[in-house]
């Protein structure tokens, strides 16, 4: 019964907070077994990540 008020609670004042400027875009990426060297972008010379590469560069400032 906790966890949904505070759910609730958390949405009302998601929906109550208005902002002029448009929120950032954020993307969560779950895997198991993943840390932040097993992308090729980042360093990993022996997997190639071409699919995660793309959306890293933008998020570290390489386009």
């Amino acid at each position: 019964m906790h966890k949904i008020t505070a759910v609730l609670l958390l949405i009302a004042l998601l929906f109550s907070c208005k902002s002029e400027q448009d929120p950032p875009n954020i993307l969560f990426i779950f895997a198991d077994d993943q840390c932040y060297n097993t992308i090729h972008e980042l360093g990993n010379q022996e997997v190639i990540t071409p699919t995660l590469d793309e959306l890293a560069r933008p998020a570290a400032g390489r386009e």
